[in-house]
């Protein structure tokens, strides 16, 4: 299993971790493992813990529990 990297080769992790207004989690387009780099990394705010870890970069705030 390769680790998921930036376009400075730093690693990418999905981080879930508690927020002030929520549940928060690194989403991130492109993977490592298929030769390329990860681009477009984001910070998104759900409302549960569970939402923050199937969160995705393509969900937009209201949809899947996403709240910031």
């Amino acid at each position: 299993m390769s680790i998921d990297r930036d376009q400075n080769l730093n690693p990418v992790h999905r981080d879930v971790r508690r927020e002030s207004d929520g549940w928060g989690v690194t989403v991130y387009f492109g993977s490592s493992s298929q030769g390329g780099v990860v681009t477009n990394i984001r910070r998104h705010v759900y409302a549960t813990r569970a939402q923050a870890r199937d969160g995705d970069i393509g969900d937009d705030i209201g949809r899947r529990g996403r709240i910031a």
